[in-house]
């Protein structure tokens, strides 16, 4: 499928769009090699990140597997950006549109005085991102909205 909106995307985010039994085979061998199980009773939700920070992922999800796996960096450049960027800035407001599990929002400490907020549309990941909201040491900063914006042609209307 190659689309304009596929362009721009990576040889890795294709493969998961286009292949995704053969990615969902290659997480399955990267969690058995490291939880040597395939069973998701076994398998933890909770990632304890470099920050000691934890978050919460649903463990038969891909891309909640993807960061067991990775230890919960799966895009290091954009965590290691967030994180320094709130060290050296102190902002009054940080806002992380597109949340999915928490890698960004919950990779680091904020000043007392930042007003935390999150954004998500998938309601399916909300469970897990209150879950880690609840044990951050920031929580009572962190606002979590879910939200969908839908951008569509309005149709002409004959009169």
């Amino acid at each position: 499928m190659n689309t304009l909106a596929s362009a721009g995307k990576t040889f890795l985010l294709k493969m998961w769009e286009n292949y995704p039994r053969t990615w969902k085979f290659l997480i399955d061998v990267g969690i058995f090699l490291k939880y040597k199980t395939l069973n998701t009773s076994k398998i933890p939700n909770e990632i304890v990140l470099l920050s000691s920070n934890s978050i919460f992922v649903n463990s038969e999800e891909n891309r909640g597997r993807a960061l067991l796996i990775s230890n919960g960096m799966t895009q290091k450049r954009l965590t290691n950006f967030w994180s320094l960027a709130v060290k050296e800035y102190s902002p009054d407001v940080a806002i992380d549109v597109g949340v999915n599990y928490g890698e960004c929002i919950f990779s680091t400490n904020y000043p007392p005085h930042t007003q935390i907020y999150g954004v998500e549309a998938n309601s399916d990941l909300l469970k897990f991102i209150h879950q880690s909201k609840e044990v951050h040491p920031n929580k009572d900063q962190m606002k979590i909205l879910m939200c969908l914006r839908q951008i569509k042609k309005k149709k002409k209307r004959s009169m």
